[in-house]
C-alpha cells in the first residue's frame, strides 16, 4: 500500500511538472526569486546610463509633459556630451499641446477667439518640429508598444522590422513567439525623424512580479526589437541576428553572444538588486549644462520618466517600485557582461527526473527504515536537491525548480507516514485484540480449572462475570455512583470477575469436593479461600507496573476477598459491614448468590429464577446491599437471558424449590 500511495504521488508530481497548476507555479515564482536575490553577479557594465525625468526635473523646469522643444534640448546635450546612443521610453502619438500654434488653434475652438493672420508665425513655434529636427541630428531611438489584444492596425503602420533576421526553427520545438496585431506609437513626424526604435513592452507574470522581458517580437511584416536591444543595435558594427528556436530551447545569437530565451522569446532579466544599480543623471542636470564635456562617450542614454507620479514602475523580485526606465539598462548590462540567467527546454525533463527519484527514494526509505532514520535521510534528500538546485543556478544561470521533487519528499513524508502509522496502528491493535483475547481465555481457564474442583462450570464464570457487569452499568446511572462506575471501571469488573474465587485452589479437595455438612474446623479452612485468592493476587499485584494491569488486579482483589462478606457486617474475612465492604465485593456477592441459586451443586438441585429473586430479596439489608437488589430488579429479565444463554449442559430448573439456609 505504501509503494502504491508513494508511486501514485511521484506519477502526479511528474505530470505536474509538465503541466504546473497554479500553486505550483507560484510556489516555483517564489523559489526563483530567493535563489536571485542571492546569486553573485559579474561587475555591471558602464555602457548604460539612466537620464531620470525625476522630482529634481519638475521641480526645476515645471509639470511633465514637458513642451517637446525641451526634450530636443536635452537630447541634444546629450549627444553633445558623447552618447552613443539615446534611447527615449517617451510615447508621443498627440501633438505637444504646448506649441503656441496647437494653443491659438484650441482657443479658437474651444472659446470662439480668433487671432489677426501673422498674429504668430505658424509653423516656426512647432515644438514637434524642433524635437524631429533633434531626432534627426542625434542616433536617438524612440520607443513604442506594440498591441497583442486589441483591433487590428494597419501593416503601414508598423515601423520598418529589422533587416538582418534569421530563423533557424526546428519543427520539434515548443517556441511560439505572440504576434502583435496593432501599435501604439508616436506622432509620425517624430517617428519617422528618428533613427530607430523598439517596443517597451513589459509584461508581469501570474503573481504580479516582472521577471522576464521579451528582446523580439513579431508583427506586421516581420520582427520589431526592444528598445534596449535597438540601442543596442546602434553601437554594434555588425547587426545581423540569428533566432534559434530548437527543441532543447530557444536563444538569440548577436555578435557571437547566445542570449538564452524562453519559449515566448523572452530575457529572464538578470536584476543587480534595488533601483539605481546603474549610473543616475537628472534630467536637471543635463538641461543646466552641469555634466564634464564627453561624460557619456560610449555610453547608451536611457531617458523616461522616473519622478513617482508618472507611471511606468513595476513590481520585481528586489524591488516593489522598480522603474521601467532601469529595465532597459539592465537588458543591456545582462547582454554585455554574459549575466544571463536560462530556463533551457531540457529543465523540464531534469525535474521529471528528479520528482521520480526523490519519489521512489522518499517511499522506499518511509517502507524500510524507521521514524528517525526516514526523517534524517529525507530531510538529507530535501536539503541536497534545494542545494543541488542553487548551486547549478548561481554556477552556470540555469534554473532548474526544486519545488516539485521537495514537495514529493514532503507529501511522502507525511502523508506516507500517517498511512504506515494506521498500518501499524492497526497491527498493533490486532495483536493487542489477540493478547487480550489469549489473556482473557488464560485467566477463565485457570479460574474454571479452580471451579471444576468443586463441580462448577465454566458456565458459571460466564455468568457471574456477566452479572457484575450488568449490575455495575445499571448502579453507574445513579448520581451517587456515576464518577466511581466510569465505563473503564465497569470494564475492569467484567474481567475481573472470573477471578473472585480463584483462592479455592488452596482448599484440599476432601473439603472443597465434600458432599456432606462441613465440620467447624472445615468450614474455617473453606472461608480463607478468599484470603488465599487475595494473597495470590497480591504477589501479582507486587510484579506488574502497567498501571492498566494494575487497576485490573485491584478490582480482581476486592472481589476475591469481599466477595462473602455481608452488608450486616456477619459475613467473612473481616466483618465489614456497609459501604465499608468494597463495591466490587457486593456486586460479586449478589451475582454469585444468584448463580448459587440457579445452579445445580452437589448438595442441592438448580432452583428457577423466581426462587432466585425470592432468597436475594430476602437477603436485602442483611447479606446483600439494598442499592446492589434494588439495581438486580431493575433488569432481573436481563439475568434471566444471562442464565439462559450460559445454561450448564446438566441444569435443569425444579417445580418445587427447597428452601436455602
Amino acid at each position: 500500500m505504501l509503494l502504491f500511495f508513494g508511486l501514485l504521488f511521484t506519477a502526479l508530481a511528474a505530470f505536474a511538472v509538465i503541466n504546473p497548476p497554479e500553486l505550483i507555479r507560484l510556489l516555483n515564482h517564489r523559489t526563483y526569486d530567493s535563489m536571485l536575490v542571492g546569486r553573485p553577479v559579474p561587475a555591471a557594465s558602464d555602457v548604460p546610463v539612466l537620464i531620470a525625468i525625476d522630482e529634481q526635473s519638475l521641480q526645476a523646469f515645471g509639470q511633465w509633459p514637458w513642451p517637446r522643444y525641451r526634450i530636443a534640448q536635452m537630447i541634444e546635450q546629450l549627444r553633445d556630451l558623447g552618447a552613443t546612443a539615446i534611447a527615449l521610453d517617451i510615447l508621443m502619438p498627440e501633438a505637444d499641446r504646448t506649441s503656441p500654434d496647437v494653443i491659438f488653434e484650441e482657443r479658437a475652438r474651444d472659446l470662439g477667439e480668433s487671432f489677426p493672420a501673422g498674429s504668430f508665425p505658424r509653423g516656426k513655434g512647432q515644438n514637434d518640429l524642433a524635437l524631429a529636427a533633434a531626432l534627426r541630428a542625434t542616433p536617438s531611438i524612440l520607443g513604442y508598444k506594440l498591441l497583442f489584444d486589441g483591433p487590428s492596425t494597419e501593416q503601414e503602420s508598423f515601423p520598418e522590422p529589422l533587416q538582418q533576421v534569421v530563423v533557424r526553427r526546428m519543427e520539434e520545438s515548443k517556441s511560439h513567439w505572440p504576434k502583435a496585431s496593432g501599435i501604439i506609437a508616436s506622432r509620425d513626424l517624430l517617428s519617422s525623424s528618428s533613427r530607430a526604435g523598439g517596443f517597451i513592452n513589459a509584461k508581469a507574470d501570474s503573481d504580479g512580479l516582472l521577471r522576464r522581458i521579451p528582446l523580439l517580437l513579431s508583427g506586421g511584416p516581420g520582427y520589431y526589437p526592444s528598445l534596449a536591444l535597438s540601442a543596442l543595435l546602434m553601437t554594434q558594427a555588425d547587426n545581423q541576428i540569428r533566432i534559434n528556436q530548437l527543441p532543447g530551447g530557444t536563444s538569440l545569437d548577436l555578435n557571437g553572444r547566445r542570449i538564452p530565451l524562453d519559449e515566448q522569446g523572452n530575457l529572464l532579466l538578470a536584476f543587480r538588486g534595488r533601483q539605481r544599480s546603474f549610473e543616475y543623471i537628472s534630467a536637471a542636470e543635463v538641461l543646466a549644462g552641469k555634466l564634464p564635456d564627453q561624460h557619456l562617450a560610449g555610453k547608451i542614454a536611457f531617458v523616461g520618466a522616473w519622478a513617482v507620479g508618472l507611471g511606468d514602475r513595476h513590481v520585481t523580485p528586489f524591488d516593489s517600485d522598480y522603474p521601467g526606465l532601469e529595465i532597459h539598462a539592465t537588458v543591456v548590462d545582462g547582454i554585455l557582461t554574459g549575466n544571463f540567467i536560462s530556463i533551457p527546454g531540457w529543465t523540464a525533463g531534469a525535474e521529471v527526473f528528479f520528482v521520480l527519484l526523490v519519489g521512489l527514494f522518499s517511499t522506499l526509505v518511509l517502507v524500510r527504515f524507521g521514524f528517525l532514520s526516514t526523517f534524517l535521510l529525507l530531510v538529507c534528500a530535501g536539503v541536497s536537491v534545494f542545494l543541488g538546485a542553487m548551486t547549478i543556478f548561481r554556477a552556470d544561470g540555469v534554473y532548474i525548480s526544486p519545488v516539485l521533487p521537495i514537495l514529493v519528499l514532503l507529501v511522502n513524508a507525511s502523508v506516507l507516514s500517517l498511512l504506515k502509522y494506521g498500518i501499524e496502528a492497526q497491527k498493533v491493535f490486532v495483536r493487542t485484540r489477540a493478547l487480550v483475547h489469549a489473556q482473557d481465555a488464560t485467566i477463565i481457564g485457570m479460574t474454571a480449572l479452580a471451579e471444576t474442583r468443586d463441580e462448577e462450570t465454566g458456565e458459571h464464570i460466564l455468568r457471574t462475570q456477566h452479572y457484575v457487569e450488568l449490575l455495575a452499568r445499571r448502579l453507574s446511572g445513579q448520581d451517587k455512583y456515576k464518577n466511581e462506575l466510569n465505563e473503564e471501571v465497569v470494564e475492569l469488573m467484567f474481567k475481573s470477575a472470573p477471578l473472585h474465587d480463584i483462592g479455592k485452589v488452596g482448599i484440599p479437595d476432601g473439603i472443597l469436593c465434600k458432599r456432606g455438612d462441613l465440620t467447624e474446623e472445615e468450614y474455617l479452612i473453606m472461608k480463607s479461600h478468599t484470603l488465599i485468592g487475595a494473597r495470590a493476587l497480591d504477589k501479582a499485584f507486587e510484579r506488574v507496573e502497567d498501571p492498566e494491569v494494575l487497576a485490573f488486579l485491584h478490582y480482581a482483589r476486592q472481589m476475591a476477598e469481599a466477595h462473602h462478606e455481608k452488608w450486616d457486617g456477619s459475613g467473612y474475612p473481616y466483618g465489614l459491614s456497609g459501604e465499608d465492604i468494597p463495591l466490587a465485593g457486593r456486586l460479586m456477592s449478589l451475582a454469585d448468590i444468584y448463580d448459587a441459586v440457579i445452579s445445580k451443586r452437589v448438595y442441592k438441585p438448580a432452583f428457577p429464577h423466581e426462587e432466585a429473586k425470592r432468597i436475594i430479596l430476602g437477603f436485602r439489608g442483611t447479606s446483600l446491599d439494598p442499592a446492589v437488589v434494588d439495581v438486580f430488579l431493575e433488569c432481573e429479565a436481563a439475568f434471566r437471558k444471562i442464565a439462559e444463554k450460559y445454561v450448564d449442559p446438566d441444569n435443569r430448573e425444579v417445580e418445587s424449590p427447597m428452601p436455602l439456609s
